[in-house]
């Protein structure tokens, strides 16, 4: 659902033509079908699907995060490519980021604190020499977060720093209030909170994602994605409440 959402966000916000790969291991055929009807009015959208599963190792193939650091080996056609992570909704055309004047620069990213970056868009100059290559980095990092620092260690030099806009958090995940001020109308929101806008519609800038569902299929399966996640949340918190009821009472 939430990769449908991502490339109607694209797709709604520019003329462009868009050469869209969603990087994938095993996708279900009728995913792939709803991501099919989803986007076929859009003549200027060539979508197809391309499985990592083959060139992954076992220690990297079942996190989707991951998948980010195939590109360099999979786009080798390409002079650009541009990954959007599956919980980003673009707000405006994402042409702007092709129009970057990368030519010294093997990387277009957010900047992350002080020596890091936000891996929700980034924008991949791949007329640049990838010699680090990033799976066999990947395969041999020591590290939770293998993909940032895999993506920071060969590119870390040549980074392009986009401004914050391209990569918005909800307020929720915002420490810096002032910096959050300053950027009242986001390019592209990046929902990095552990709630998301598809279970939560209350959340800060949930309306984005609602806005560039409304009226398609997707509304419909978020909808029942809602009533089950509900439904699960409350039962969990039944049982929850019902065993520290025993637990303060010492049984039955």
């Amino acid at each position: 659902i939430q990769v449908g959402a991502t490339i109607l966000s694209v797709l709604k916000n520019s003329t462009a033509n868009h050469d869209i790969i969603v990087l994938n291991k095993n996708m279900l055929e009728k995913n792939k079908d709803m991501l099919g009807r989803l986007t076929q009015k859009y003549e200027h959208c060539n979508l197809r699907f391309y499985d990592v599963g083959h060139i992954m190792s076992d220690k990297l193939e079942n996190c989707v995060e991951y998948y980010k650091i195939t590109i360099p080996d999979v786009f080798t056609n390409y002079s650009r490519a541009i990954y959007l992570d599956y919980q980003t909704i673009a707000v405006e055309d994402i042409e702007q980021l092709y129009k970057i004047d990368l030519a010294d620069y093997m990387l277009a990213a957010v900047k992350y604190g002080e020596d890091s970056i936000k891996l929700g868009v980034l924008v991949f100059n791949l007329e640049k020499d990838y010699s680090h290559n990033l799976l066999q980095m990947a395969s041999t990092a020591k590290t939770e977060y293998i993909d940032r620092q895999v993506i920071n260690d060969a590119c870390s030099e040549s980074i392009y720093f986009l401004d914050e806009e391209w990569s918005m958090p909800p307020l929720e995940d915002i420490e810096d209030e002032a910096l959050y001020l300053s950027y009242p109308n986001p390019k592209i929101v990046y929902y990095t909170t552990e709630e998301k806008p598809w279970y939560n519609p209350k959340l800060d800038k949930a309306r984005y994602y609602w806005n560039t569902i409304r009226g398609t299929e997707l509304q419909e399966l978020t909808i029942n994605a809602q009533i089950i996640n509900i439904t699960t949340s409350y039962t969990k918190k039944v049982f929850k409440d019902c065993h520290q009821f025993l637990v303060d009472k010492g049984g039955w």
